[in-house]
Order: structure tokens, then sequence, then C-alpha cells
């Protein structure tokens, strides 16, 4: 899994940007493709850390399996 933090989050739309902890490009999630079971994505918060995987594809790079970190 990577570390990184939200950078945005847009709880209506259920779309946002990931950033890894050590900089780069940040990637995009939503909550229907991010969601880990378990995990109320709808709390989430610009800032707050996660872990993520990453996959990517034909429309590029997406972040998946989202889990808040305390």
């Amino acid at each position: 899994m990577t570390r990184g933090y939200v950078t945005h989050f847009d709880a209506r739309r259920g779309i946002g940007f990931v950033q890894h902890q050590h900089g780069g490009t940040p990637v995009p999630f939503t909550t229907r493709d991010a969601q880990e079971r378990g995990s109320d994505l709808r709390l989430l918060r610009e800032g707050d850390t996660v872990e993520y995987r990453v996959s990517g594809g034909m429309t590029g790079v997406i972040a998946y399996a989202l889990r808040r970190v305390a």
C-alpha cells in the first residue's frame, strides 16, 4: 500500500485526489472505485493521511482501496 494524503475531496460528487507522501503528481480517485470494505469515504477531509493502491488503465492512473490512517 502507498501512503499519502488527500489534497482535494468533493463528497457530493464522490471524487478527489491523493498525493504521495514524498511528492509527485496527485492521483485521482472516486468513492465508487476507491471504497474498501468497512470504510466510509464520505468522511474524508483534505489533509487526511490515507493508504491506497494505484492502478493504471486506458484512461490513466487511479487510486483504489483507500483507507484513512489514524
